[in-house]
């Protein structure tokens, strides 16, 4: 499998959020199901999480929500055949927001250069939830760059 990352504009303003696209592609010839409500939730079967460093080479940490998910079903998954992909848009939060548990440790961006991936981790539930071919294992996607601007000032 390949994770494929695009962002819309590779600048944007302190305290706003990064529009963020994931492909994922089935570059083999044997098909598969895959968990199609990929999220940055943390705990669901298809788990994203943030990999971004500054321009010296610093990880940061992301704050993200947990989520607590009932089991998948089959419904959840998506066949992909060889050469197929699936794709889905989300936001990554650059500020804290009021509703993220645990923000202790977790960073706000400042104006600067960043690069992005993203580790995306399929776990077995797909398994439980009777779907036999359901992929399972971590893809880490290819690296963006991006730039957090200062937010204009209100006058």
């Amino acid at each position: 499998m390949k994770a494929t990352l695009t962002v819309p504009n590779s600048t944007v303003s302190q305290g706003q959020d990064l529009p963020v696209g994931l492909e994922l592609r089935n570059v083999g010839s044997t098909p598969f199901s895959i968990y199609q409500h990929v999220s940055s939730l943390l705990g669901m079967p298809g788990q994203i999480r943030f990999l971004v460093r500054s321009a010296d080479g610093t990880s940061i940490e992301m704050a993200q929500e947990i989520d607590e998910h009932d089991w998948p079903t089959e419904k959840d998954y998506v066949r992909l055949a060889g050469g197929a992909s699936f794709r889905r848009e989300f936001l990554m939060y650059l500020d804290c927001q009021p509703y993220i548990h645990n923000l202790a440790g977790f960073e706000r961006l400042s104006p600067g250069k960043y690069e992005l991936s993203l580790e995306i981790t399929f776990t077995d539930e797909g398994h439980h939830a009777g779907v036999k071919d359901a992929w399972v294992g971590v893809v880490v996607s290819n690296p963006i760059k991006f730039e957090v601007v200062s937010a204009p000032s209100v006058k």
